[in-house]
């Protein structure tokens, strides 16, 4: 499903002009028009250059990694909140700091399963 997604993507995005056909009455040749996205596509990366594809699953990729990154700074700095408000007795900062710590930790869970799991399925539905 990812692979479907990432060929669509790539063939809206590779070439948006396609040559004018020749209708009656036109006379022929005329300017290139826009393609409709919208229309019914085929999406397979068999028609994606090999460079395309492999650019795309980096780009995905380096998403999960940074995403994964990102819950994994805000667990350490919601740790940091909360040992600080334990030192200096603020219990309600405590608090925050310790559902900021387990939503991060939940969070960054979910997002290092959610592409696997995905795969998973979709290999199940083929």
């Amino acid at each position: 499903m990812i692979q479907e997604l990432m060929a669509r993507g790539t063939l809206l995005l590779a070439d948006t002009q396609v040559p004018a056909t020749q209708s009656p009455g036109t006379g022929g040749g005329g300017a290139p028009t826009q393609r409709d996205p919208l229309g019914p596509v085929n999406p397979s990366l068999t028609d994606l250059p090999p460079q395309g594809a492999e650019a795309l699953q980096r780009i995905l990729g380096w998403a999960m990694y940074g995403a994964v990154t990102a819950c994994g700074i805000a667990a350490l700095v919601s740790a940091g909140f909360t040992g600080w408000a334990r030192m200096t007795a603020r219990p309600q900062h405590f608090d925050r700091g310790l559902t900021a710590f387990v939503w991060a930790v939940g969070c960054g869970f979910l997002v290092g399963i959610a592409i696997p799991l995905v795969n998973s399925f979709y290999n199940l539905a083929i």
